[in-house]
């Protein structure tokens, strides 16, 4: 007899929370929770545990009044617009300084996101499997990136990770494959530094993800790691370190253009080997030098720096 009274009880708890919103209040179709009643700030959220509470062109405003009071939006609040099948396009104040855990996972019919200068953190699997998302632009104001934060977001093509990125979750681009074009920084001094980031983008299954092997040496001696890059990877943009260690992008035989950003003054011996598909190649005006056989067997290259 308990263990039935405690059933019925769970059921109607759920029941209960689908039929009754979770939101704090609803103004022009969006829907808020007050984060702070002392700072006046609100997050975007859900209407109930059903989820699907937007679709079409949705604008979150900078500012809300709720009862009379005007409360700043600052985040957009975890499941927020999960699971929205109907959402094709959302624009982000500069107000949002948070997009947080599943915010925009599973929208098969999001094409446009716009992400204004000011949000510094973007949540775990925040975009997960936004199948129809193909570009994505971060601004230079975010400095966290969660696990997950973007994927198998399966038509997303390119990318732009900028500088003031400091951490970057592992698989965030997991099954991202279309990828492109990616540009994206290296943390910290050199891209050999603790919190390498490049080889924890991708965590796919090789066979099925990719082709092309990045292979990074720590220090250039004390062992080695493969990881698995995108077969449709075609160019790749690298800024924010100042050398490109040993064998680095060994046997990236997919890749036709690199572009070295301003501040890169070493490429390490054999930084580039055996990369055939290579065709194109920016070096900055800061390079000092170039390792031995830095771009051995690259082949589609009309001439070798080294």
């Amino acid at each position: 007899m308990k263990t039935l009274r405690i059933s019925l009880l769970t059921s109607l708890l759920f029941l209960v929370s689908m039929l009754f919103p979770v939101y704090g209040a609803e103004v022009n179709g969006i829907y808020y929770s007050i984060t702070s009643s002392t700072d006046l700030t609100v997050a975007v959220t859900y209407r109930n545990r059903d989820y699907n509470s937007y679709s079409g062109v949705v604008s979150i405003p900078e500012t809300v009044t709720i009862l009379g009071k005007t409360y700043r939006v600052t985040s957009i609040g975890q499941l927020a617009f999960y699971k929205c099948s109907e959402l094709t396009e959302v624009s982000i104040p500069s107000s949002i300084v948070s997009i947080d855990g599943w915010a925009f996972s599973e929208c098969p019919e999001l094409t446009t996101i716009n992400i204004s200068n000011g949000v510094k953190y973007i949540g775990q699997s925040a975009f997960y499997q936004c199948s129809k998302l193909s570009k994505l632009s971060i601004p230079n104001s975010v400095t966290l990136i969660e696990d997950g934060a973007f994927a198998s977001c399966s038509n997303l093509t390119s990318i732009v990770i900028p500088n003031s990125v400091t951490k970057i979750g592992g698989g965030i681009l997991d099954n991202c494959l279309r990828l492109d074009s990616l540009s994206l920084p290296f943390v910290g001094d050199t891209i050999d530094a603790p919190k390498f980031p490049f080889g924890h983008l991708f965590n796919g299954n090789p066979e099925e993800n990719c082709i092309a092997a990045f292979q990074y040496y720590s220090n250039g001696l004390n062992g080695s790691k493969t990881y698995y890059i995108p077969a449709s990877l075609k160019t790749v943009t690298i800024t924010g370190c100042n050398k490109i260690p040993y064998r680095s992008f060994i046997n990236c035989k997919g890749i036709e253009s690199i572009i070295l950003g301003e501040g890169i003054e070493i490429i390490e011996d054999e930084a580039f080997y055996f990369c055939s598909g290579l065709k194109s190649l920016s070096i900055p005006n800061t390079m000092k030098s170039i390792g031995n056989k830095s771009f051995w067997a690259c082949t589609s290259l009309d001439s070798h720096p080294s």
